[in-house]
Order: C-alpha cells, then sequence, then structure tokens
C-alpha cells in the first residue's frame, strides 16, 4: 500500500505533527501571556444606528438588557439544559476539547478558510468577555488560552455563572434573567422545564431560533434540547415528552416605541441570516450604521392609512383579525420606501409583507394580459367572448366552468374593459389560448419567484394562472416587486432594503446599488399600465 499523503504532497503524519506541536506551542505561550484575566469585564457597547433615505434617524439598537443573577440563583434544570445543548463535557474538561480543536482545524484546513470552531461553554465566556468578535485564527487562539487560563483561575460554578450572565439570548436580552423575563415576564427561578430548553435552544442562533419570529424553529429547538437533556440523563423521556406538549407561551416584556419595526426586522433578518454578514449580538453592541431605503414620512402616511382600516374580533391568539399587510416601493430603482407587516407590532410579529405567502386572487390577472399584449396575437382593442365554457377538469369528468364574481356574463368585450371589470372568464379564455407555459414564463420573468414548476401540485395550469389560485401563494413585497416592470417601462427592479452599512470607524462593510433588467418590451408596459388606469 503506497504511503498516504495530502494534494499539497504533505503526508498525514507530518500534518498531525504540525497540529499537534502547534497546540502544545500555543498552549504554553497561552499561559504566559494571558495569565491574568479581567475580572469579568463587561463586553464593548456602542449603539447601531438605522438611518432611512434622507439620513433620519429609523432606530436605535443597543444592549439594554442584562440581570445579573447569582449562580444559586438559577435553577439547575437551567444549568442542565444550557450545558446539555452546548458543552456536555463542562465539567470535564479542561477549557477546550483537544479533540474538537483537532477536527475544526481540519475542516478549516481542507476548506482554506475559518469555518469550524468548537467552542466550549468557557471558550464562549471568554470570547463574549474578553475578546472581540472578529472570526479570524488568531483570534479563536486567543479563545483558547483565555478558555484555559479561565479555567486555572475560576472554578466550574463561577465559569458557569458568569457564562449564564453574559451570553445573548435575542432581542436585547444579556443572560438568562433578562432571558427570562423579556420571553415570559418571570424571573429565571419561576419558570419551568419547557422554558429552560427553550431558553438554551435560543443560545446557538437567536435570531433563528426566535420564538416571536420564527415559532416553529423555536418549537423544533425546544425539542432538540430535550432529547439532550435525555441523552444526558438530565431528565426521563415522559418528562421530556410532557415538555414538548406545552405550547410556547412567551410574551414580550413589552415593546419600545419603535419606528417601522416590521421594516427593521427585515433588514436585521437580512443582515445576519441571508448575508451573514453581521451576528445577532454585533447588531447591539458594536456601533454600526446601517443606511437604508425607508422613507419615513412616507412610512407615516402608510401606517395612518391602516390605522383607519376596519378591525374585526381578536383570535384565539389575541391577535386582531384581518391581518394587514403593506409595501411600497420605488419601481426605478426597487427601493422599499414603507413597509408594515401587521397591526400592532408588539403583539404580533410576524412579517406578512416579507413571510406571508398568500393567494394573489385577481393580482395575477395583469400578468396574462401582459403575457397576451407580447404575444403579438391581441391588443387592448381585441375582442373575446365573456360566455360560460367548459374546460378539462384533470382527473374530475365532471369539466370546469369559470364564472365571474357578478355571475354575469356581458358577451362580445375589448380586452380593456374585460381588464378594467375583472371578468374571470376572459382571463381563464385569454390563459388557455395562450397556452399556460406563455404565461407562467412571462409571471416569472416579471418577478413572481414563488411560482411552482413541478411536483403534484403546481402552477402550470388554468386556475392558478389566470385567477390566481396559486400552490404556494406570493407576499406582498414578491408580488408589489412583480408590478415594477409595468411601472418602469418594462425593467424589473430588485427590492431593495440596504443601501449601506459601515462599521464604528466608518469602514464599509456593504454597499448595494439597484438591481435592474429588462423582463419584457417597453412597449408592452406602457399599454398594458394603460389598460390598469381604468380600474382605478
Amino acid at each position: 500500500m503506497g504511503k498516504l499523503s495530502t494534494p499539497f504532497g504533505l503526508s498525514w503524519r507530518l500534518i498531525m505533527i504540525i497540529l499537534v506541536s502547534g497546540l502544545l506551542l500555543g498552549t504554553a505561550a497561552g499561559i504566559i501571556f494571558g495569565s491574568k484575566i479581567p475580572d469579568n469585564p463587561p463586553p464593548p457597547v456602542e449603539a447601531t444606528i438605522i438611518y432611512d433615505l434622507n439620513g433620519e434617524v429609523i432606530q436605535r439598537l443597543f444592549q439594554e438588557n442584562r440581570i445579573p443573577v447569582d449562580f444559586d440563583q438559577v435553577p439547575d434544570m437551567m444549568k442542565k439544559a444550557v450545558i446539555a445543548v452546548e458543552d456536555p463535557d463542562f465539567y470535564n474538561h479542561r477549557g477546550i476539547k483537544i479533540k474538537a480543536i483537532l477536527r475544526a482545524v481540519w475542516v478549516n484546513f481542507w476548506a482554506w478558510d475559518f469555518k469550524q470552531g468548537g467552542s466550549t461553554i468557557t471558550q464562549q465566556y471568554a470570547k463574549v468577555s474578553l475578546l472581540t468578535h472578529e472570526k479570524t485564527i488568531s483570534r479563536k487562539v486567543k479563545e483558547w488560552f483565555y478558555a484555559i487560563n479561565l479555567e486555572r483561575n475560576l472554578s466550574k460554578n463561577e465559569i458557569l455563572e458568569r457564562y449564564l450572565n453574559h451570553i445573548y439570548f435575542g432581542n436585547g436580552a444579556h443572560g438568562v434573567e433578562a432571558a427570562a423575563q423579556r420571553y415570559y415576564n418571570k424571573h429565571i427561578w419561576e419558570l419551568e422545564l419547557p422554558q429552560f430548553a427553550l431558553l438554551a435552544g435560543i443560545i446557538r442562533s437567536p435570531g433563528y431560533y426566535c420564538p416571536f419570529k420564527n415559532p416553529e424553529h423555536a418549537l423544533d429547538r425546544r425539542s432538540f434540547v430535550l432529547d439532550k437533556m435525555v441523552e444526558n440523563n438530565h431528565i426521563s423521556v415522559e418528562e421530556a415528552t410532557l415538555a414538548r406538549q406545552t405550547p410556547l407561551d412567551v410574551e414580550s416584556q413589552g415593546s419600545r416605541n419603535r419606528n417601522a419595526p416590521f421594516f427593521v426586522d427585515h433588514i436585521i433578518q437580512e443582515l445576519t441570516t441571508k448575508l451573514n454578514l453581521l451576528s445577532d449580538e454585533d447588531l447591539y453592541t458594536q456601533g454600526y450604521r446601517i443606511y437604508t431605503t425607508l422613507d419615513l414620512k412616507m412610512q407615516a402616511y402608510a401606517e395612518e392609512a391602516v390605522e383607519g382600516l376596519p378591525t374585526g374580533e381578536p383570535d384565539k391568539s389575541g391577535v386582531t383579525q384581518p391581518q394587514i399587510a403593506f409595501v411600497a416601493m420605488d419601481p426605478t430603482n426597487g427601493y422599499i420606501k414603507a413597509m408594515i407587516g401587521g397591526r400592532e407590532w408588539q403583539n404580533t410579529q410576524l412579517n406578512r409583507a416579507t413571510k406571508a405567502h398568500r393567494q394573489p386572487g385577481s393580482c395575477m390577472k395583469p400578468f396574462v394580459y401582459t403575457a397576451a399584449i407580447d404575444s403579438h396575437r391581441f391588443t387592448s382593442a381585441s375582442v373575446l367572448v365573456d360566455e360560460a365554457t367548459e374546460y378539462p377538469n384533470g382527473d374530475n369528468p365532471e369539466p370546469w366552468i369559470p364564472r365571474n364574481f357578478s355571475r354575469t356574463y356581458q358577451g362580445p368585450v375589448l380586452l380593456r374593459r374585460a381588464l378594467e371589470d375583472s371578468l374571470n372568464t376572459i382571463s381563464v379564455r385569454l390563459t388557455d389560448q395562450l397556452g399556460v407555459s406563455t404565461v407562467f414564463k412571462t409571471a416569472q420573468k416579471m418577478g413572481l419567484k414563488s411560482l411552482l414548476s413541478s411536483g403534484q401540485l403546481n402552477d402550470i395550469a388554468l386556475s392558478p394562472l389566470s385567477l390566481g389560485a396559486l400552490t404556494k401563494g406570493v407576499t406582498p413585497l414578491e408580488l408589489t416587486a412583480a408590478y415594477t416592470p409595468l411601472a418602469n417601462k418594462g425593467i424589473y427592479s430588485e427590492p431593495l432594503a440596504i443601501l449601506k452599512v459601515t462599521d464604528s470607524q466608518g469602514r464599509v462593510l456593504l454597499e448595494n446599488s439597484p438591481d435592474r433588467h429588462v423582463v419584457i418590451r417597453e412597449a408592452v408596459a406602457y399599454v398594458v399600465t394603460d389598460m390598469l388606469k381604468g380600474v382605478i
């Protein structure tokens, strides 16, 4: 058998010798320069400021919620939940786990990048209390050194106490007591197993597992923590099963008076989850400057208009119904100028403007008429017959007969009038004559990205495309963007919320410009827009 070697010509044994030698030398150096551990220093804090398009402050994000508690005030079950999911060997290692470090080094070596850490609770505490949040090898090595020295200078319980008072739980809550009050409006010692498991699960990714914004993710994570607690003999299977049956029952401690809260949530998710540019905690502590496309004056007008809409009775969760969503975009550049994701942000933080897929109904008809005008087969003055017509109905032997909302028919009608009156029969007839694939492609290239083209249930059919009975539905933001080609001479503008992000020193971390491209002919956009004027 030949000698194994890496693609770089180095033997595996040589690599392991180098890695182990480096760790030993690094440990020795760390003991020398890291012997003095600061006495529980506060992390560096500077507010992040979010600006609107005109330089007005939308909101300041800052660390405001840390309530230290003694080790004995934290219930043992909370400690066990955190240890089970974050560091099961906490009471057995000396700050670092060599196997985990070697595994991380190995992964990073092959990725030629710094991608995996393998942090113990001690390392995590060293990171949040003594170090910056930069993702570099040097910072990681310092983390190992500090962790070793923390273990030399502090007891395990002292380390765990400091960790529980420092770690970030999302929504501005630092430490277990602040988290208990933020999510349950109770002291940490008043909570029970289901709440402990949920809080412990948030630590890994406070934004992704936020019970306000992502309740399903939070429940899945809670179940994972409970499984880990069973695995480590902290609770029984029966206790875990009972805890899983408990609803979230989270309640905000109260919301600050926030400008454009749904828009702020949207850009936070963009930066922390979609772009993975910043961590949740960094946003509240590192003094970033975020420049956005929002227009606070337009936002105020939108909120005033929404407040005047009639309301019904609250549902079982206490959320006012019916709910609403609002998006205003500049069609020339995609700037999101106003956004509302629902009534009363403090009671329902689900952003319906970006996350709620709903059936567009007759809002699909402009895409049908765009395809018709673009085909050169029809004009706004073309005449079709508004009448009852039978169409194949899949496996159902009974034919499908589309009907208008008025339950009446007009006979021969101009396409312009058919669109103005939103006649279902004409929309279906056009789609049938053009071909469903033609209408599907037109809607898709104009910006409807949620259309499904495959699977047992998909949108390449008469009913979804002509009448808006889509399989998945679309979000208000997606639908608004898909209308931009009509108002912008055939040019689609990708929705844009963040223009620029800088750090506290003014260094640019992110800079965006409008993403625009032609999707339909300018003449087609003009004709369809002119036809739509009669709808208003």
